[in-house]
């Protein structure tokens, strides 16, 4: 009687790419969560671009499909506002991080931003690779791709923040967010972290695109103490390098007349008990939502400021204190 015998199974190359997580941009920025077998002959590299074009599978083939599609070894490519990642060498499961400014570089690449500063839908895909182009079975299914804000790509200036477009916004008290280090030569919108720094979460929403009162003057001036439970006192003593320790208030009638003075044109930073703001040669700079609209930067005459009757410091006291000259907004 004949023994039975078995063609091999089938071993699918499918790729699964499972999430995306955002993570602190000190651990990479974006975790990638994905299973894969490579064959020996195989590249493998994600895909990234807008849902219309990557998030069915229908319209990634004919999207691919009009290309030819070639990735240098650890490179990327950008074709038909398809960006290319080769990823062949990184861990075949897992979570896995890239290189963060290469990555970002391609998401702008293929990303666009509406009026307010938000991305567009971006999804990913795994896609294999050999010499003749795409393997049929090598495509793994779509997941969205979080898109950052539109960085801020100016000079660390009033004029600046003040003309930024889109718009920085004032998230609310105590929501503001921070400017990370140049990545690419732009800023990215990043979380603070406990433990000081600016180098949190990237922004998604464009509602969280800008500053509160203290972390205008931490991004202004690239100065990034660790602020959490504390007051805007801690962040004097960082900027100034000097102990504000025994400083007394002033009424804001007293400080009104201080401005007045011709020889009080310098960079201020004033404070209350819940506000920060900004003062050269008598124009105060703010991040508000108290008694601005729309809510976000403002600017005014010192005098008008601390003369409204909308602006009532806790106890009437205001603190001052002159900024060193190496800062120059």
């Amino acid at each position: 009687m004949p023994v039975a015998t078995h063609a091999p199974v089938h071993q699918s190359i499918k790729p699964a790419l499972h999430r995306v997580d955002l993570v602190r941009i000190s651990a990479g920025g974006y975790m990638f969560w994905w299973n894969a077998r490579i064959p020996a002959d195989a590249q493998m590299v994600l895909c990234i671009g807008e849902s219309a074009m990557v998030g069915t599978h229908a319209a990634f083939q004919h999207a691919i499909g009009a290309i030819r599609l070639q990735v240098p070894d650890g490179g990327a490519a950008v074709y038909n506002r398809l960006a290319f990642l080769d990823v062949t060498a990184k861990p075949s499961g897992g979570h896995i991080t890239l290189d963060l400014a290469l990555l970002l570089k391609l998401i702008d690449s293929v990303a666009r931003y509406d009026a307010t500063g938000r991305g567009s839908t971006l999804k990913c895909r795994l896609l294999l690779l050999n010499e003749t182009g795409p393997m049929a079975e090598g495509i793994s299914d779509a997941i969205e791709l979080p898109c950052p804000v539109q960085p801020f790509d100016g000079p660390l200036t009033f004029d600046a923040f003040r003309l930024a477009s889109p718009r920085l916004t004032y998230p609310g008290n105590g929501k503001g967010n921070l400017l990370s280090p140049l990545i690419n030569d732009q800023y990215y919108f990043v979380t603070p972290t406990a433990g000081g720094g600016n180098q949190g979460v990237l922004i998604t929403d464009p509602r969280m695109r800008g500053f509160d009162c203290t972390t205008f003057p931490m991004s202004l001036f690239s100065c990034f103490p660790d602020m959490t439970k504390k007051y805007g006192t801690y962040l004097v003593e960082r900027l100034t390098g000097t102990s504000m320790h025994g400083t007394k208030g002033r009424s804001k009638q007293d400080m009104d007349a201080f401005f007045s003075l011709p020889d009080h044109r310098g960079l201020y930073v004033i404070w209350t008990e819940g506000h920060m703001m900004l003062v050269k040669n008598a124009t105060l700079y703010e991040f508000t939502g108290l008694d601005y609209r729309p809510d976000g930067f403002n600017t005014v005459e010192v005098h008008v400021k601390l003369t409204s009757p909308a602006f009532r410091p806790a106890n009437n006291l205001v603190w001052v204190a002159e900024l060193p000259s190496r800062y120059n907004p």
